[in-house]
Parts: C-alpha cells; sequence; structure tokens
C-alpha cells in the first residue's frame, strides 16, 4: 500500500487553508461570546423559559436555564450528526417512537409549540422522502383515504356556520387528519407494527408510574404535578377526600385515561406471560384509578371485563358464567348498592345533571345546524363548556354528515380487523390484532364521555388501526390462501 500523500494529509497548507483555519477561529470566538452574553442576560430572558415555572417550584437555580438548555440543545446535534446513519437505518421505528411520544407527552409545551407540532413537519419530511426517493407505496386503505377527504370536506364546510373562528382554525381538524395518515404510511411493515404496539404499552406504563409518583410528591413535599390549567379542575373530591387528578405529561386527566385505556387494550392481548400481563395491566388500572375520570375508568373496566374472553376464546362460557355469578352475588349482598353509593355517586354524580345538560343542548344545536354544524372549534356560541361525548362534538361543530363519516370510519377499521384476525392462524399477529380491537372498544366507550375529537390521541390510534388494517391484511390474505392449498405454512 503505498503512503498517503503529505497534500492530502494536511490540507489546510497554502492560502485555503489560512482562510479556513482563520473562519473557524473566529467562529469559535462568536460562540464563546454568544455563550458568554447569554450567561450575563440568562436570568433576564429566564421568566420565558418553558421550564421557568418548574425550576421556581423546585427551587432550582434560575440563572443558567436558556444556557443550559442550549448547551443541551448543541450536544443533542453532535449526537444527531454522530448517529445519523442508525437513525436512518431505524427510521421507522424512530417515527413509532414519535408517535408514542404525541399520545403520552402533549402537555409539556415548548414556547408555544408542543410536542404535536415540533414533530408534524419532520414525520411529514420523511414520508415525502420515503415517498419519492424510495419509491414506497401509499399504504392507507382507500375506503380511510376517502373518508378523510370527506372529513376535511366537512370540516371547510363548516367555516359557513362558523365565519371566521372557523376558518381560522381549520387547519387544526385538516393537520389531524394528515397526521392520520402518516401513522398509517410509516408504520409499514410488521415488525414496526409490533413495535409500535411494544412502545405503546410501555408509554401507558411510564405514564401510570408518572401519575402515581404526582400523588406521591403531592402529599410528601406538597409538588402540584398538573397541566391541567384552572386550579379548580385539578382536584376530585370523593368519599375519602380530595385528590389530585393525575395528569402525568398529558394535558387533562381524561387524556391520560384514553393512553392508559388503550395501552391496557394491548397489553391484555399481546403479553404472553400471564403474570406479566397481570402486573403491567395492574400498574396502567392504578394509573386509570389515579386520574378520578369516571369516564376512564369505565372505559378500563369494559377493557377488562372483555379482554378474558379475547385471550382466552375457548374458554369464554366459564367466564361468561364466573361473571354471571360474580353478578348475582354482589346484587344480593349489597355490593352493588355500596360501590354505587361510595364509588360512582362521588366520583361522576356532580357532573351528570351538567353533561346532560350539555347534551341537550348540543341536541339543540345540531338540530338548528345539521348539516355544517355550528362551525369548527366553535362550540362556544351555544355551549358554556364542549358537549363531553366525541360523537355529540363532532356532530355540532360539523353537522350529522361529519358525524356519519367519523363513525363509519371507526366501524370500517373495527370490521377490517375483525375480518383479519379470523383468518390469521394462532399468532403474535393475531394477538395484536385482537388486542387493538379490544383497545378500540375501550376507546369508542370513553368517546362518550369526553369531547377529545380534535385531540392528537383519537388520530394517532385511528393511524395505527389503519396501518394494522394494511400491514396484516395482505399477510392473512397469504395465510388462508397456503391453507385453502393444504400447505402447511
Amino acid at each position: 500500500m503505498s503512503p498517503v500523500p503529505r497534500e492530502v494529509m494536511l490540507p489546510r497548507r497554502g492560502p485555503w487553508g489560512t482562510v479556513a483555519g482563520l473562519a473557524e477561529l473566529a467562529m469559535a470566538v462568536a460562540l464563546a461570546f454568544g455563550i458568554a452574553a447569554l450567561v450575563v442576560h440568562d436570568r433576564m430572558l429566564g421568566p420565558s423559559h418553558p421550564l421557568w415555572q418548574s425550576a421556581r417550584r423546585f427551587e432550582l437555580t434560575q440563572d443558567l436555564l436558556w444556557t443550559g438548555t442550549s448547551l443541551v440543545v448543541a450536544v443533542a446535534v453532535v449526537l444527531a450528526v454522530r448517529l445519523l446513519p442508525f437513525a436512518f437505518e431505524h427510521r421507522f421505528r424512530l417515527a413509532a417512537v414519535a408517535f408514542a411520544l404525541i399520545l403520552s407527552v402533549n402537555g409539556i409545551n415548548f414556547g408555544r409549540l408542543d410536542i404535536f407540532e415540533l414533530t408534524f413537519f419532520p414525520l411529514l419530511a420523511l414520508w415525502l422522502a420515503t415517498t419519492l426517493a424510495e419509491g414506497r407505496p401509499v399504504l392507507t386503505p382507500r375506503a380511510v383515504l376517502a373518508m378523510a377527504v370527506l372529513l376535511g370536506l366537512g370540516g371547510i364546510a363548516s367555516v359557513i356556520s362558523g365565519r371566521a373562528t372557523s376558518a381560522v382554525t381549520l387547519h387544526v381538524l385538516l393537520s389531524k387528519l394528515v397526521l392520520m395518515f402518516l401513522v398509517s404510511n410509516l408504520i409499514n411493515s410488521r415488525s414496526v407494527l409490533h413495535f409500535a404496539a411494544r412502545v405503546l404499552v410501555w408509554a401507558g406504563v411510564l405514564s401510570a408510574l408518572v401519575a402515581i409518583l404526582s400523588q406521591v410528591l403531592i402529599y410528601t413535599v406538597g409538588y402540584e404535578l398538573s397541566f391541567v390549567d384552572a386550579a379548580t379542575e385539578r382536584y376530585k373530591r370523593t368519599a375519602i377526600g380530595r385528590f389530585l387528578r393525575a395528569t402525568a405529561f398529558c394535558q387533562a386527566p381524561q387524556t391520560l385515561g384514553h393512553l392508559l385505556v388503550i395501552a391496557i387494550g394491548i397489553a391484555a392481548i399481546t403479553i404472553r406471560s400471564l403474570w406479566r400481563a397481570v402486573l403491567v395491566v395492574g400498574v396502567m388500572l392504578v394509573g386509570v384509578v389515579m386520574t378520578f375520570s369516571m369516564g376512564s375508568i369505565m372505559s378500563a373496566g369494559v377493557v377488562l371485563a372483555i379482554a378474558p374472553f379475547l385471550r382466552y376464546p375457548r374458554l369464554g362460557i366459564h367466564f361468561a358464567t364466573l361473571y354471571l355469578l360474580a353478578g348475582v352475588v354482589a346484587y344480593m349482598t349489597g355490593l352493588v348498592d355500596l360501590v354505587y353509593e361510595e364509588v360512582i355517586h362521588p366520583l361522576g354524580a356532580s357532573g351528570v345533571s351538567i353533561r346532560l345538560e350539555m347534551f341537550r343542548r348540543a341536541i339543540v344545536g345540531i338540530a338548528d345546524h345539521p348539516w355544517f354544524g355550528i362551525g369548527l372549534m366553535n362550540p362556544f356560541r351555544e355551549l358554556d363548556l364542549p358537549v363531553h361525548n366525541v360523537f355529540l362534538q363532532a356532530a355540532h361543530e360539523l353537522g350529522v354528515p361529519s358525524l356519519l363519516v367519523f363513525v363509519a370510519l371507526n366501524v370500517y377499521l373495527l370490521v377490517r380487523l375483525t375480518v383479519i384476525g379470523n383468518m390469521l392462524a394462532a399468532s403474535p399477529d393475531r394477538a395484536l390484532v385482537w388486542g387493538l380491537l379490544l383497545a378500540a372498544i375501550g376507546v369508542l366507550v370513553h368517546f362518550m364521555s369526553i369531547p377529545i375529537y380534535l385531540h392528537v390521541s383519537v388520530w394517532v390510534f385511528l393511524g395505527m388501526l389503519a396501518a394494522a388494517v394494511a400491514v396484516l391484511e395482505r399477510a392473512a390474505e397469504l395465510g388462508r390462501r397456503v391453507r385453502a392449498d393444504g400447505v402447511v405454512p
């Protein structure tokens, strides 16, 4: 091997090397002055930092918030450059992690930006790059695409009633539809789909642990970990006292409950070890209880009640018999009345009359504006609070046609998942299908008590269901053909 030429080893010799060295020196000096100026003025800029309030609560230093943030960002950029090959190799799995973050840390804001706004354009760029440069096909089922277009048109038509308010906020709906599209295309293989499900379960477990920790913090050091803006909405009075409603890193107790209902449904079926499944689901169930959201608790209860039938279908008659006997015993011993009086009534009774009145007024508004609704993001023209029901919320803001399309979208995905699950042989794929189906049932129950039609969690999960249909339908059809030919796969 010939030695490397000296001019290659020392590229800085000569006039251009001198210029490059002077430029690097000037950049280093400018960076040093910039850091010095930031240190000097950091405390003055501190109140505009996203973590300013947290630093004040914990009595942490407030002098170097922006400086510390800048150094962390610089290190992150260097690491990102160094890890670029790894990131490219695992780009779709990293997208799945981003989707889990959108579900689990949507309460954290970076100035005016939240996690969805920070990840939306990188995810969109990733899809464009993989589609244009790599020639990957669009995986979203055509029926889902058609219904997404109809929902977008419904939002545009609602501007007729909502006028300027709906026109300005139209991007809120359109961005969620695009998000669903991105999820259904970036989760583009069986391995990525299973990885996304595991990440989602772990996001639920970690969020539940943070929810439990928030209760420990409030009663030990008095720190209130909550992302609910209204102080009056942060606590719930129960029969045994007043408790903080846990949010973990989500925007509200209800959105944390929504994440945990999804994660419980997936974990209850996909985790093979029974004891591990019980442990994981148990932790998340405690997290649901910590939200003190009656809708979330009831939805999680429905998921847990159905889970044994999907996990052990051959024992369905046994579980049904046990449920029947337990119901008779609970009724005869007065346990039903006790639970209602001591648990359900204190948690939910205070809001029942308010919600019934909201339902009544929303139905009146729907009757007055059946085609285009009252207008996107415009419910306060007729209501004091958004109607706590996703279906009524959609009809009230966008009209009955948009509601029918939204219902059709959910029904289509449920039916397709059921068909695919029946086509698949016993396998991790089939377990994942039943887990997603169980989670979808819990989500539909939760829709009856929360106003999150335009929340990111709804559209990320719908995109995941569409991805499961697109990815597993081909595997199910192949398996069906192999079995029909009498060949053991």
